[in-house]
C-alpha cells in the first residue's frame, strides 16, 4: 500500500461508509513508512485512530521450510527466496504454510 491517488480515493470511501454506520472492514498490508504517511493524510486521520493489529516479522526459518516443502528446491533457493522478501511484507504465519 502506498500513498497515491487511488489509496487516498479508498479511504476517503471508507470513512464515508463509517459515517453511514455501515459495517465495513478493510485490510490492508504494506510497509510501515507507507501505512504511517497514508494514516496521517490530515484528511485521512481516522486511519490514524482505526483498530490495528501489528504483525510481527515473518520466520525466516518458517519461510524456508515452506518454500523447500512447496516448490521442491533446496535450502539454498529457499533461503535466497525468503530473503527476496524479509522486512517487505507481514503476514500471518498460517499464510505462509498455503501460498
Amino acid at each position: 500500500m502506498t500513498n497515491n491517488k487511488s489509496m487516498r480515493i479508498l479511504a476517503h470511501s471508507f470513512q464515508i461508509y463509517i459515517r453511514k454506520e455501515l459495517d465495513i472492514f478493510i485490510l490492508m498490508t504494506g510497509l510501515y513508512e507507507n501505512i504511517y504517511q497514508l494514516q496521517n493524510e490530515k484528511s485521512l486521520t481516522f486511519l490514524y485512530r482505526a483498530p490495528k493489529i501489528h504483525m510481527l516479522p515473518l520466520n525466516t526459518g518458517a519461510i524456508i521450510d515452506s518454500y523447500k516443502s512447496i516448490f521442491d528446491i533446496d535450502q539454498k533457493s529457499a533461503k535466497e527466496m525468503a530473503d527476496a522478501i524479509l522486512g517487505r511484507v507481514r503476514i500471518p504465519k498460517d499464510m505462509v504454510r498455503t501460498v
